[in-house]
């Protein structure tokens, strides 16, 4: 824990979405970590406050919305 595994991937993904804006990514994890942790990084770094992300969890119909939402990180 508090390695900067998380932060360290975020810069990476940030460098492959400057290169090729139409991409997106999908990160994939415990429940835990990408209510909190993942949301909380992205919070945390100032270069890495322009990333728009959504959090797919909750009952149906809340994952349905949040997969409707036009962002470059799914979580």
């Amino acid at each position: 824990m508090s390695l900067g595994k998380t932060a360290a991937t975020l810069d990476g993904v940030k460098r492959l979405l400057a290169d090729n804006p139409e991409w997106r990514c999908i990160i994939v994890g415990p429940l835990e970590v990408v209510n909190n942790t993942w949301p909380d990084e992205i919070g945390e770094w100032d270069h890495l406050k322009d990333f728009t992300y959504t959090v797919v969890t909750g009952d149906e119909g809340e994952r349905r919305a949040a997969l409707t939402v036009d962002a470059q990180l799914t979580l």
